[in-house]
């Protein structure tokens, strides 16, 4: 081949490549059409066809509408999608959608193909859309989905039930205004207009204060109906910040009318007697009476030379099941899981000995337990439980020792509560004034008592992301008459959802009784109970 043959075939090859750049650059720009999945309360509907252009997802609108209950039409660039009382549309090039009587932006416009709308996906995925026709539609990229649920503004309920008190509570999304009324002296109504609710049922709870909870559908709107266990309550509603309305109820606790005295108990043919005036002798006498009726030492000697003997409680238990949760949680299940792993770690160190007061699902009243550590000249004791609030938002941890008056009210009423199980217990003979008597002796042990829980809480706010809400002190029933340090730790609130599902967790619990092992040994350091080295 000539000279000049070569240079007008290499003219002609670099011609045919600049032609071809522009093609595939076309080409690899040039929109792609797939399948779409309509799946309508969990259901698959059908499949639209749409279109991917400049890495955004358009979609039929005439047949997505249609799948979606609708009608749609497209004359003159203009697209409208009809709904039973409900109308939106987009216009040419606009980058907006008209609502109802709202405009909205939108990141792209119309796709016109082939006489077909394709609409972008933010088009039925916008809230306004949503609102208009009563339903939540959003795109699933991984399941290649436009996914369609009923708008609800009602969420599902949560209850938690503790001693005498229950609370019941619900989401509200896009709720301003409610209507709560006693219906009746055993129910409770809570009246929530143009709303829907994610689920309609009933459920019972017969925790003894209220039997059962209906959601049903009035007129246009719901009601929550509370059947009461008895018309004896006191009840209120209150919501969050974050729009959680809650409705607490709480049994009526009535003054005993015949109490029983501690030398005997009357039987029900007895009448109390009126009250008189005591001497200053009475009153020591009666001292003296109730001191020998628990057997309670002013003092306690302990055997120097021996291993240390660590006393854990595990709250409630058997009849008293503490607090529960809808989702099947029972405080009582996780302090007895919490004591376990905190007992196995102290039957790992040979320099204690360590007793529970209940290594299974049973009952026992409160004084015993705190009796159970005096019998043993214990050296410790460590009740666990869970705490809870009427507001779910409620969270973190307290350590808690014993003192005649509770140094706040949020202390008094996490006592109260604790103290509630005393209604459970066959025999409360004693009054709880008895064992006040003894206050003066057990001075040192309070103060021992509030150093060991300063070091716990420390310890226990470096092992766990639960919030650290510090050291408190109230008149825990079941830490009176204790000759020992003793304290009470409440590990999280079993009323609110996602610390209840970390106390449900193993993981979480170990390192609970960690912290809480590690407290205990910066106390022991600190008091020099063991010789240097060990």
């Amino acid at each position: 081949m000539t000279p000049a043959g070569l240079f007008r075939s290499a003219a002609l090859l670099l011609a045919c490549a600049l032609s071809a750049a522009p093609a595939r650059a076309r080409s690899a720009a040039a929109p792609e059409y797939d399948q779409l999945q309509v799946v309508v309360d969990g259901g698959y509907k059908g499949a639209v066809q749409i279109l991917r252009a400049r890495d955004r997802v358009y979609l039929d609108a005439l047949e997505t509408a249609r799948l979606l209950g609708g009608s749609a039409s497209f004359s003159g660039g203009r697209l409208e999608v009809r709904f039973k009382g409900f109308k939106a549309c987009m216009r040419g090039s606009a980058r907006e959608a008209r609502y109802g009587s709202k405009l909205v932006a939108l990141p792209a416009a119309l796709q016109p193909r082939g006489g077909r709308p394709f609409a972008p996906a933010e088009f039925f995925t916008a809230d306004e859309f949503g609102a208009g026709i009563d339903r939540s539609v959003s795109y699933n990229e991984t399941a290649n989905s436009l996914d369609v649920d009923r708008r609800y503004q009602v969420g599902e309920m949560d209850y938690y039930s503790y001693g005498a008190k229950t609370t019941v509570s619900f989401e509200l999304r896009g709720v301003n205004e409610y209507t709560t009324v006693q219906s009746s002296p055993t129910r409770i109504d809570l009246i929530i207009p143009n709303a829907a609710a994610q689920t309609y049922e009933t459920v019972g709870l017969n925790d003894g204060v209220i039997d059962s909870v209906s959601v049903s559908r009035e007129g246009a709107g719901v009601k929550i109906a509370l059947n009461l266990s008895d018309a004896d309550v006191q009840w209120n509603t209150s919501r969050d910040g974050g729009g959680v309305l809650t409705v607490e109820v709480s049994k009526v606790i009535k003054a005993r009318q015949n109490p029983p005295v501690a030398a005997g108990r009357e039987t029900s043919a007895q009448l109390a007697p009126p009250p008189v005036r005591r001497t200053r002798e009475a009153e020591l006498e009666s001292a003296a009476t109730i001191q020998q009726h628990l057997n309670i030492p002013d003092t306690i000697v302990r055997a120097t030379g021996r291993k240390k003997i660590i006393v854990i409680d595990a709250g409630h238990g058997g009849k008293d099941p503490g607090c529960n949760s809808r989702k099947g949680l029972k405080e009582k299940n996780i302090n007895l899981a919490i004591a376990k792993e905190l007992a196995s770690l102290f039957r790992d160190d040979e320099r204690f000995q360590v007793v529970m007061t209940r290594d299974s699902d049973c009952f026992i009243p409160l004084d015993e337990r705190s009796a159970a550590a005096n019998r043993l000249n214990a050296d410790m004791f460590i009740s666990i439980h869970a705490n809870a609030n009427r507001r779910r938002a409620e969270t973190g941890f307290e350590v808690y020792f014993m003192s005649e008056n509770a140094k706040d009210p949020w202390a008094k009423e996490v006592a109260a509560f604790e103290n509630s199980v005393r209604g459970l217990e066959e025999d409360n003979a004693v009054p709880p004034e008895g064992l006040l008597l003894h206050s003066l002796a057990r001075n040192e042990y309070m103060n021992e008592s509030a150093i060991l829980a300063g070091f716990i809480a420390e310890k226990l706010d470096r092992r766990v992301s639960i919030k650290n809400r510090g050291v408190n002190q109230a008149p825990f029933y079941v830490l009176r008459g204790t000759y020992a340090p003793a304290v009470l730790i409440e590990t999280g609130f079993m009323t609110n959802p996602k610390e209840a599902s970390a106390l449900n967790k193993e993981s979480v619990r170990r390192k609970i009784a960690q912290g809480v092992f590690e407290g205990v040994l910066s106390y022991a350091k600190s008091k020099n109970w063991f010789k240097a080295g060990e």
